[in-house]
């Protein structure tokens, strides 16, 4: 066998000689430098050897690699060859590497958890805010809606001989007592009678009789629209639902 006279690199196939007695055969008889070992088998993963402390550089490479190395030569092809120190991967390393992966994966994961709860909460409490100035505009057009029905209710003076004045005219049904002359008292639509200064509060908060409940607004042909009300209830019950 031609040898080079320069520094070369034995290319062996990995075989049931001991790997030690493959190096100091190469290096030893043959003089060669450093020492390339593929294996037999086609098998995906490159199947290290234990070199037992040996001195000489030996490298692992897969059948395909090494088969197509050996071609070449074959082929009367000139291969040179570079070997450097590689990054040596150990399973501690490898246990740290998953471990920053996973620290990495969690982190991102709560970055973008805290992300979406914090628009949610924004979400949620501006819907809140529209709730609220939604019912304080409602109710400040309410307000305005039952003042102008209650100047439209008939006011008057009781006066003596007046059916008001009867003992068995009903009572007052806010303050639970008798008329007098004198009172002013207002009629609603409905017929009932109270006193304007019992009557007037009440129809400015609740809008309707207090006995019979009829409502002043729709009495007086008054609306007053509550959907935008309806649609930020609607919007503020379903994000609590959620």
């Amino acid at each position: 066998m031609d040898l080079p006279s320069e520094r070369w690199i034995a290319l062996i196939e990995r075989g049931k000689c001991p790997f030690q007695d493959k190096i100091k055969r190469a290096t030893e008889k043959y003089n060669a430098t450093a020492v390339v070992i593929y294996n037999e088998n086609k098998t995906e993963d490159t199947i290290f050897m234990s070199q037992e402390d040996s001195e000489v550089l030996s490298v692992n490479l897969k059948k395909v690699d090494g088969e197509h190395i050996k071609r070449l030569l074959a082929s009367g092809i000139s291969v040179k060859m570079t070997i450097s120190i590689g990054k040596k991967y150990t399973k501690e390393a490898t246990q740290s590497n998953i471990s920053k992966t996973s620290v990495l994966f969690v982190s991102i994961s709560f970055i973008v958890l805290m992300i979406i709860s914090l628009a949610w909460l924004v979400f949620y409490y501006i819907q809140r805010f529209r709730y609220a100035h939604a019912k304080e505009r409602l109710a400040r057009r309410l307000a305005s809606a039952a003042k102008k029905a209650i100047a439209k209710i008939p006011q008057r003076n009781v006066k003596s001989g007046d059916k008001e004045l009867d003992s068995d005219f009903d009572q007052c049904a806010v303050c639970i007592e008798g008329y007098k002359a004198h009172d002013v008292i207002r009629t609603l639509p409905c017929k009932h009678v109270f006193h304007k200064s019992c009557v007037d509060p009440w129809l400015l908060e609740q809008r309707s009789c207090p006995m019979c409940k009829l409502d002043i607004l729709r009495a007086y042909g008054m609306q007053v629209s509550t959907s935008l009300l309806f649609d930020v209830c609607i919007e503020v019950y379903l994000m609590k639902e959620n």
